[in-house]
């Protein structure tokens, strides 16, 4: 090796020598200065001692989470002196602005409002607890009888007796006044079981005992019609709705009577909009007679009455009702009235709607009116 090479390499162990010695003295101005006798020790103690190598690296995590608890320790503790100098601050302020003027009315005002919205709650309870505290009495003497919320007080008596009891009907053309059953056994009128017991549905169907009221006295031409009273009243266990009468018809029961058929007056559930249209299309060649009242299908709600009739054997007469319409003031025969075959056959005339179809709605099956479903004989079986 030459003199040249071996200067060179000298040159390169004294500039490390010379960097090690700094980097030395500024970890011991740093640090202090480590004893390396005693590190020896205590490397010979571990050596010599059953404790494992988990053990170590517990200990180390411990003094590395004892550390970073420390430093996050000093960092919350910046932070939460400056969250609880803004929140004395701010309950600082709150006080001197309650003591000025206008603080003090606002905190009047606040008081106040919530003052009155107390007394408010207290007064719509003990009102609520009024208008309800005859039921106790009925609850006390019939505790067995389970009764529907909100019920009025002139049907407890009745429901406890008859449970199956859901409403009341007054007939002023015919003189008649009745509760309302959904029951087949009963010598009352009958609310069909396709109807709901709570309120109205799209029409509200009752079938009147026979010979309880004469409705076709009333209502069987236009002259009678226009001479009755036309409105009647129908009754929930809640509340009360007015009706009026804007038509009525001959239907058979047996559907032999008419090639197969019984129109399905019955229906209960909401048509869609062309159903309703083909229902009231064939309602007004049914009626007896023509007012100027239109079924609109957004907004009426019917209430229709059947009762048997001796116009023929097994006819029923029927009675439609618009909810709040307005009392009629004229009404003309219907010259073309749509009746069932047997009529016809009985009369020995042609039955100008012998090629009719045998119509069933459609009705919806769900409360977003987005399932329908076309109706058949077997749902008025």
């Amino acid at each position: 090796m030459s003199d040249k090479k071996e200067n060179k390499r000298a040159d390169e162990i004294d500039e490390l020598l010379g960097d090690y010695k700094k980097q030395k003295a500024r970890r011991e101005k740093n640090f202090g200065k480590i004893d390396i006798s005693n590190h020896k020790k205590i490397n010979n103690e571990n050596e010599n001692s059953d404790t494992s190598p988990e053990i170590d690296k517990s200990a180390k995590a411990g003094i590395k989470k004892r550390e970073k608890s420390k430093n996050g320790g000093e960092k919350s503790g910046e932070e939460r002196p400056k969250a609880d100098g803004k929140l004395k601050a701010f309950f600082s302020r709150v006080k001197e602005f309650s003591r000025t003027k206008k603080g003090k009315r606002v905190i009047i005002s606040s008081v106040a409002v919530i003052c009155a919205a107390a007394a408010a709650i207290s007064a719509a309870a003990a009102v609520n607890y009024q208008k309800t505290a005859y039921l106790r009495e009925y609850e006390a003497q019939y505790p067995n009888v389970n009764f529907p919320a909100g019920i009025r007080e002139e049907y407890c008596e009745q429901y406890a007796k008859v449970p199956s009891t859901t409403g009341h009907i007054s007939i002023e053309a015919c003189g008649y006044s009745g509760y309302v059953l959904q029951s087949t056994a009963s010598t009352l009128p009958n609310l069909s079981f396709s109807n709901s017991t709570d309120g109205l549905d799209f029409n509200t169907v009752i079938h009147m005992p026979a010979g309880s009221c004469d409705l076709e006295s009333a209502f069987g031409s236009a002259e009678d019609y226009l001479a009755s009273p036309q409105n009647i009243t129908y009754s929930t266990l809640f509340e009360d709705y007015d009706f009026t009468v804007i038509g009525a018809f001959y239907t058979n029961k047996n559907p032999s009577d008419d090639g197969g058929y019984v129109f399905p007056y019955g229906v209960t559930q909401k048509m869609t909009p062309i159903s309703f249209n083909d229902y009231t299309d064939r309602l007004y060649h049914r009626f007896l007679y023509e007012t100027d009242y239109k079924l609109n299908y957004d907004t009426d709600k019917l209430l229709t009455i059947a009762i048997d009739s001796d116009f023929m054997p097994d006819f029923e007469f029927v009675v439609i009702c618009a909810l709040g319409a307005p009392a009629q003031e004229s009404a003309a025969p219907n010259d073309s009235v749509h009746y069932p075959q047997a009529w016809y056959d009985l009369q020995g005339e042609i039955n100008p709607y012998r090629f009719s179809e045998k119509w069933y709605p459609t009705v919806y099956t769900d409360d977003s009116e987005e399932e329908t479903s076309i109706q058949s004989e077997k749902d008025y079986q």
